[in-house]
């Protein structure tokens, strides 16, 4: 019996990736090969009018920490860069906060007054009525 459910199993398992494979396809023709093109481009140097020229280089990513003198060739740290990471981070996470926290905390709220009016509406019983309600009812 056991051995019929693994085929059974191992035939929706191969029937899900043939029918996933057209949207696997599509997701790496358009996703990630241009992903890999960028960065094939970001290691190559850069050429003097512009464009790049292929030849292996760091220089791109040198040139997010440091600065490079046009005088001398030397390299200085540069704070800019790293100011606009810190505050990128700083906005990705108060961004995240504000789209996701936000609305489940208010869908927690909108529970919690139904609660509440539930409770109250259990709690409002006969006896709790003013005295001249329950005398003419």
């Amino acid at each position: 019996m056991s051995e019929i459910a693994t085929a059974q199993d191992e035939q929706d398992a191969r029937r899900h990736l043939l029918l996933s494979s057209p949207a696997i396809v599509i997701m790496i023709l358009l996703g990630f090969i241009p992903l890999m093109i960028v960065v094939a481009y970001s290691f190559m140097a850069p050429g003097d009018y512009g464009g790049v020229v292929p030849k292996f280089s760091f220089e791109a990513y040198v040139s997010l920490i440091f600065q490079r003198d046009m005088f001398d060739d030397t390299l200085t740290f540069s704070s800019s860069y790293l100011e606009i990471y810190i505050r990128t981070a700083v906005f990705g996470v108060a961004t995240t906060i504000f789209c996701v926290g936000l609305p489940r905390a208010a869908i927690r709220c909108q529970r919690w007054k139904r609660r509440c009016w539930q409770r109250q509406a259990r709690s409002t019983t006969r006896a709790s009525w003013p005295r001249w309600r329950r005398a003419s009812s």
